[in-house]
Order: C-alpha cells, then sequence, then structure tokens
C-alpha cells in the first residue's frame, strides 16, 4: 500500500473550528474492523470520503453504493449513511467533513453551490495527482495546532476537490480510472527497458496493483502485462530493423535473459529472434 509510512494505526489528526463553519480531516486505519464499531449516522455537513483500502460499500439514505479503492464519495448534509464491511480486510480512508458555511466563508461559494445541486457525488481517482499529496498533509495534519496550518490543509483539500468535482460535471476530463491507464500505457513506453511488475507500475501510479489490473484489462482488452510484452516486442523488432545485436537487443527491451525474450518473441510473432533478423 503506497501510504504506509504516513498513517499509523490511529487517527492521525483532527481538527475542528467551532461554532456552524465546521471542518475536519483525518486518515484513518483499522487492521480487522467490526461492523458494531461503525453504526449509521448523518451530519450537518458535507462528508468527502475516499476509501484507500477495504472490502467496503456505502449505504447512504437506503441506497448502496459498491466502493472500490481510491473511490471518492460526497455525501450531503444531512444525509443518513453507514459504512457496511463485506469482509474484516484492512479498512484505510480519508475523510473530509466541511460545512456550506465554512466553504462560502473562505471563498469557495461556486463549490458550495455545485455541492447543494449534486446530490451524493461518486468518482474514481486513482492515477490524479492529488493522491501524491495526501501522505504530506497527513503529516502535516498531524502538527496542525494553529489556524493557519488548518488553512492549509483546507484550502488544498477543498482546491483539489473543486477540481476534480467541476471537471467531472463539466465532462471536460476523462474518468479517473480513463486517466490512470492513459498514465500506466505512458509510463509502460518510457521504461520498456527497465525490469517494470504490475506492483511496481501501481506504486508510480499512487494506486493499488489489483485495481490497476482490473481498470487496465477492462480498458485495453488485455492483462497489463501481456500489453508490456507486446511493447518490448514491438520495440525488439524496431532495433533489429535497426542492426542491433540480438545479444543487446533483448536487455534494452527490459528482459533479464535470452531464454524469456524468446519464448515471448516467439510467441507475439510466430518466429524465433533470429529468423526475424534474417535478411528477406
Amino acid at each position: 500500500m503506497v501510504y504506509n509510512e504516513a498513517m499509523s494505526n490511529e487517527t492521525l489528526n483532527t481538527f475542528r473550528i467551532s461554532g456552524t463553519q465546521k471542518s475536519h480531516f483525518s486518515v484513518s486505519f483499522d487492521k480487522a474492523p467490526v461492523q458494531s464499531a461503525f453504526p449509521g449516522h448523518d451530519h450537518p455537513y458535507y462528508e468527502f470520503f475516499l476509501l484507500l483500502e477495504g472490502d467496503v460499500e456505502m449505504n447512504i439514505d437506503g441506497t448502496i453504493y459498491p466502493l472500490a479503492p481510491y473511490d471518492l464519495i460526497v455525501i450531503p448534509q444531512g444525509a443518513p449513511h453507514r459504512i457496511l464491511f463485506k469482509s474484516q480486510a484492512p479498512y484505510r480512508r480519508s475523510v473530509m467533513y466541511v460545512s456550506d458555511s465554512r466553504l462560502r466563508s473562505k471563498g469557495f461559494s461556486h463549490f458550495a453551490d455545485l455541492l447543494e445541486k449534486s446530490g451524493v457525488i461518486t468518482d474514481n481517482i486513482a492515477g490524479t495527482t492529488f493522491l501524491q499529496t495526501l501522505p504530506a498533509c497527513a503529516k502535516l495534519s498531524k502538527l496542525a495546532v494553529t489556524d493557519a496550518a488548518q488553512n492549509i490543509i483546507f484550502n488544498e483539500r477543498m482546491l483539489a476537490y473543486y477540481y476534480i468535482l467541476q471537471m467531472r460535471s463539466e465532462q471536460k476530463t476523462p474518468s479517473g480510472a480513463d486517466q490512470l491507464i492513459e498514465r500506466a500505457v505512458e509510463y509502460i513506453n518510457a521504461n520498456l527497458d527497465s525490469k517494470l511488475t504490475i506492483d511496481g507500475i501501481a506504486e508510480q501510479l499512487y494506486t493499488s496493483g489489483s485495481y490497476l489490473c482490473k481498470s487496465f484489462r477492462r480498458k485495453m482488452d488485455m492483462p497489463m502485462m501481456h500489453y508490456v510484452n507486446k511493447q518490448r516486442v514491438r520495440r525488439a523488432k524496431e532495433l533489429i530493423f535497426e542492426g542491433i545485436p540480438l545479444k543487446e537487443v533483448y536487455l534494452r527491451c527490459g528482459y533479464e535473459n535470452y531464454i524469456t525474450f524468446f519464448r515471448v518473441f516467439r510467441a507475439e510473432t510466430g518466429v524465433s529472434p533470429s529468423e526475424f533478423a534474417k535478411p528477406r
């Protein structure tokens, strides 16, 4: 999991501002969650719930929302809701509460208007640069004892959420999952000469290996490592055409030994590398 170093087994921090202008940010982890410890509830402020890890779904006012890692769900003010555990898998989440009055007092009136008319909002934000700032905010929130520090976290979170949700509402950007696959493809093709693994690619993209694999197969209609091998073979054929010796080709395509390269190349092309390299 990408965030382990930044998150402990307890809620890292909560901060509240008294009165109606309330806000709160936390990153929490439960190794073996118990359903009875998470009763249904409601509150007079918006909840920005980001699932980082867990096998859960959310009941919001009687509607069940299945959740996957890096699903963001915005719960309206006053809506009764409850997290439901499908298993006792470790449960990690980031939560931010904010009142309508605090949004408006801090210059986010347009965002407040968007939330007011949208109802429940769901989106998957895997692969977005937003996730890269989460560990830093978690660490900062642990030390947030001044209004200035609290405002830094509040403004950073709200700007990021507003950008994500505004773009979603205007349909000007691909979904989080589509962006993730675009970034995965870019990363793979830029690193064909390096060791590529599912977990390694997922770590670079701030997502989980299982979610990346499922999303990649759904979008590209093939397993991710199959795509890696196809691109490596494509690159190998280019190098062979350039006259590069086979003993260099397989290394420059990310293979640690010639036997593996031979097997993959033949499976993809129907001929061996040496046969392919023969003058035509």
